[in-house]
């Protein structure tokens, strides 16, 4: 058949010889008035390495192989090695040959049979199919009839738009643009790095192969619309991208690139489109589904491609249809593969931000970001949510037990990140300053009162809040009014007494009281005072409530009556506490509230316990001034062994259980993930101290 090829690139050249091979008449027609050269070092992988020697010329390919792209390393703006580039993600495997453009070209390009006819400085001005042929028109040479033409003519592909489209119907722009220009006079010696240095989304180095040496450039941007063969448009782009950087050897790569007839510039995108044929016009190579640079698999593509074009024809006797078919089929599955790795390629030699940056040299060097998840005494942190997206990028340790704070500058000095739960770990500044890793504290609350923000914030540490209106924490707010209830009947039944002489052998010695006709106090009627007044009036009791700024109204409103201080501890059988603690709150409960008390009085506490003098109340549960409390929270947190609290026989005690259900903890572990994966992908959320944060960051 009479073929012709648009475009003598690697496609184009590749599939012409594979095509002559088989007898076809072949004229590669290439809008340039030489071959195009300019660009970066290509691989040849996989399967493509088979074709090639396949088409005899694996011998001369292999002597050209370069090792440019294995001589990367990441540098800071001094030139100081940050990483190297792993292995795994330089080659796929140890056959896998890197060759500079130039060289691969000239090779395909030898070895095009004589019968081939090579034509420079010409295109495709438009074509007809009528069923049983194309009728070409050029825009120099005379019209021509050919039985099939095949579209190698690359991302912005002549041939695509004349017979499938527009190009913005099948170009999906990843986000980023990239720059190649010649460093003349560059020559590295051999085995020496090539260096690429990064500031958030951007990218700009040295490579250098063989006598050459190239300037490379990458940055993140959204779509720009320009005309891609306009030289000079191109080139202020990249100026633009690249203003008001001066460190490292920007200035001179700049110059460079402005100096360069023939610098390379374009979007890096994908082609995606549902088939590669229409009548007789088929797409091979990036005009068929360019996987850009970023995958390193785009040569490879072109290769195969052509080899299963070719091969499909000869196999189908000459029918184009059954023959693009069979192409396509087999061709797609590996397009697809390539095309997915091209976005991963860019996070990792463009991080979008400071952040990215840091984890992406962290893992370049080693070493992974190490999370540490505090206090998870129960053990249920790694069951109760799933933290894949999380262990994916990261170490997580978790810590079953309380780290007091110098044990804690040990343990946590390699972490990166810290999730804490509520108060059970201070973080002061004195244990801020002692973990030099440390970028990301998560906290349940909007405030910790034992975290330093502002040591956190000088420290570049982030702290970020939980989001408790997400519908997981829905119903969830009864957690600790439901303990405090069932701290109270535990309290005034004397049911831990009972409980531990039954364990013991014994049996009952001892008789509570009955709630209904009794008066619950309620000190801080909020939303848990509110829930502890509805669960006393279900119960029969009469409830009374203060705080310093409840009003009569806001009191009636929910059923309660509202008495001043002084009465509500002399007049209450069971005082329960449900205040916030503030500096205002701090000790208001103390020897005098105490001595109002009845002697067959119960407090029970389970808001902080710095709200009550804890002294204080020592001395009235020992002298029987109150008849007993219950108490989940302390001033000491866990309650030290051999605390007077711990040896008292009128005090029923609980480990700081108000919040902690599986429920509760699920929701709070499921919000500490989604923060954690937030931050290593380099967007924190919900972010408190923002002056934390480097400038430039994504945050939300």
């Amino acid at each position: 058949m009479r073929i012709l090829v648009s475009g003598a690139g690697v496609a184009g050249l590749s599939v012409a010889i594979n095509l002559a091979a088989h007898g076809h008449q072949v004229t590669i027609v290439e809008r340039a008035t030489h071959l195009r050269v300019n660009g970066s070092p290509i691989d040849v992988r996989g399967d493509a390495i088979g074709i090639v020697e396949q088409m005899g010329l694996l011998h001369q390919v292999r002597a050209h192989q370069i090792d440019m792209t294995q001589r990367v390393a990441f540098v800071d703006s001094k030139g100081e090695v940050l990483g190297e580039l792993p292995g795994a993600t330089v080659n796929d495997s140890d056959e896998d040959i890197e060759i500079p453009r130039e060289d691969l070209t000239n090779i395909l390009r030898a070895a095009l049979p004589s019968s081939v006819a090579l034509v420079f400085g010409d295109s495709i001005d438009r074509l007809h199919d009528d069923g049983d042929g194309v009728d070409v028109h050029f825009r120099s040479a005379p019209q021509q009839r050919y039985d099939l033409v095949v579209g190698a003519d690359g991302l912005h592909s002549a041939t695509r738009r004349l017979v499938f489209g527009p190009e913005a119907d099948f170009l999906q722009h990843l986000g980023f643009y990239v720059a190649l220009a010649d460093l003349p006079g560059t020559e590295a010696p051999p085995g020496q790095i090539n260096p690429m240095y990064n500031y958030p989304g951007h990218l700009c180095g040295v490579a250098s192969y063989n006598d050459k040496a190239l300037a490379i450039f990458t940055f993140r941007s959204n779509w720009i619309d320009y005309d891609y063969h306009d030289l000079d448009a191109q080139k202020q782009i990249l100026r633009d991208a690249f203003a008001g950087h001066v460190e490292w050897q920007l200035p001179a790569l700049l110059a460079a690139a402005g100096d360069d007839p023939e610098l390379y510039f374009d979007s890096v995108s994908l082609i995606q489109m549902p088939g590669w044929h229409r009548g007789r016009v088929v797409l091979i190579g990036d005009a068929a589904h360019c996987a850009s640079g970023l995958s390193g698999r785009g040569t490879s593509l072109a290769l195969t491609g052509a080899f299963l074009l070719a091969q499909a024809l000869a196999e189908t006797s000459g029918d184009h249809e059954r023959a693009f078919e069979r192409y396509e089929n087999e061709q797609r599955p590996h397009a697809t593969a390539a095309q997915a790795t091209a976005g991963p390629g860019g996070d990792l030699l463009v991080p979008a931000t400071e952040q990215d940056l840091a984890v992406r040299n962290q893992a370049l060097a080693g070493r992974r970001p190490k999370v540490a998840i505090l206090d998870d005494y129960p053990g249920v942190a790694l069951d109760l949510a799933d933290w894949s997206a999380v262990q994916s990028r990261a170490d997580v340790t978790v810590f079953d037990r309380h780290l007091g704070e110098d044990e804690a500058a040990r343990a946590l000095h390699p972490f990166d990140v810290v999730c804490t739960l509520r108060e059970r770990t201070a973080l002061p500044r004195n244990l801020i300053e002692a973990l030099p890793n440390l970028k990301l504290i998560t906290i349940v609350g909007m405030d910790l009162p034992n975290l330093d923000m502002q040591a956190a914030t000088d420290g570049g540490v982030i702290v970020t809040h939980p989001d408790f209106t997400h519908p997981r924490f829905h119903g969830l707010g009864d957690a600790t009014p439901e303990l405090a209830w069932g701290l109270l009947l535990a309290t005034v039944r004397n049911l831990a007494e009972e409980h531990r002489r039954m364990r013991e052998g014994g049996w009952q010695t001892t008789a509570g009281i009955t709630l209904s006709g009794k008066t619950l106090g309620v000190v801080g009627l909020g939303r848990l005072g509110t829930r502890m007044a509805e669960y006393a009036k279900a119960f029969g009791m009469n409830v009374i409530a203060w705080s310093q700024n409840l009003t009569t109204q806001n009191a009636a409103a929910v059923g309660v009556r509202r008495v001043d201080k002084q009465t509500l501890f002399a007049e209450a059988d069971i005082v329960s506490i449900s205040l916030v603690l503030s500096e205002r709150t701090r000790g208001i409960v103390a020897e005098p509230e105490l001595a109002l008390m009845k002697p067959t009085a119960y407090l029970i506490n389970t808001a902080r316990g710095p709200i009550v003098d804890e002294g204080a109340l020592v001395d009235a549960l020992r002298t029987g001034r109150i008849a007993g409390a219950g108490l989940d929270v302390y001033d000491v947190e866990p309650l030290p062994p051999g605390h007077p609290l711990r040896l008292l026989p009128n005090v029923t005690l609980s480990p700081h259980l108000g919040y902690v259900t599986r429920e509760m903890l699920a929701a709070v572990y499921a919000d500490t993930v989604e923060a954690v994966a937030a931050w290593l992908s380099g967007t924190p959320i919900r972010v408190i101290n923002i002056d934390a944060l480097p400038p430039d960051t994504t945050t939300d």
